[in-house]
């Protein structure tokens, strides 16, 4: 077990070499700050409830979808010739890519959580600009437990679908079923569709709605049920499954992939 663990930091030590000073490795914290700052200073006040919003909704699946792309094309550009030679199984080699996006994941959404909350708390309220919606530091906190484990399950996925149809065609796949999640999450059958579980969860979590209106009665598309907190364990479960799934299948696949190339 602790010969695995060792392989396993070695590979993801290779891993962030790959791209140690490239643009890759810059757009984890990058997309967050851009939010924030584009947030803020559009919205003022209510720039709390637009940088939550506009990142669950769009600038995270996109740069999941990005950051994947980029990754399983680093090594296809020379038709895997590097790593097929390494005395390493495929599928080690596959966990360290897969492990190493959701680790940008976690550290995007924390960076998000953390600068969303000191400029709505601290710093736009010193300067006499209260936000209409109040994020406390354990909801920003629950907020990144969530949106890394209902964003996890898309890694694989994305890394699967940039390998084999390229970056474009896997952007606009990802970010096309993200627009039929953002509609799904507000009705009944939001389980049904795994991209609307995220926006779902964080109508309980922040109470910010998939419309970048806070879930308050009276605002568009809000009902009771979407700040139930029964919709949490399901949703996450739901979400731990399919990670474990495509991670598994894809797994599965890139070993396949190499054995036929070898």
């Amino acid at each position: 077990m602790s010969q695995e663990k060792t392989c396993m930091g070695r590979l993801l030590r290779a891993e962030k070499m790959k791209y140690r000073r490239s643009g890759t490795d810059m757009l984890w914290y990058l997309l967050p700050v851009l939010t924030l700052a584009v947030a803020f200073v559009l919205s003022t006040t209510y720039g709390t409830v637009s940088a939550y919003n506009w990142w669950y909704v769009g600038m995270y699946p996109a740069m999941t979808g990005l950051l994947c792309c980029l990754a399983a094309g680093k090594d296809g550009k020379m038709e895997d010739r590097a790593i097929l030679s390494l005395p390493v199984p495929l599928a080690r080699l596959w966990d360290a890519k897969v492990l190493t996006c959701i680790l940008w994941m976690v550290k995007a959404n924390i960076l998000l959580a953390l600068a969303v909350w000191i400029t709505g708390n601290l710093i736009f309220p010193h300067l006499g600009m209260s936000q209409t919606l109040q994020v406390s530091l354990p909801q920003a906190g629950a907020a990144v437990l969530v949106m890394v484990v209902a964003g996890s399950w898309q890694v694989p996925l994305c890394l699967s679908l940039g390998r084999r149809l390229g970056m474009l065609p896997a952007l606009l796949i990802q970010m096309g079923l993200t627009l039929t999640g953002i509609l799904a999450a507000v009705t009944p059958f939001w389980m049904v569709d795994p991209y609307a579980i995220l926006p779902r969860m964080m109508c309980v979590v922040i109470g910010v709605l998939p419309n970048n209106m806070p879930a308050r009665p009276g605002n568009p598309t809000f009902s009771a049920e979407l700040l139930d907190p029964a919709s949490l364990a399901p949703g996450l479960a739901i979400s731990l499954a399919l990670l474990v799934l495509l991670w598994c299948l894809s797994r599965r696949w890139y070993e396949r992939k190499g054995a036929a190339r070898v």
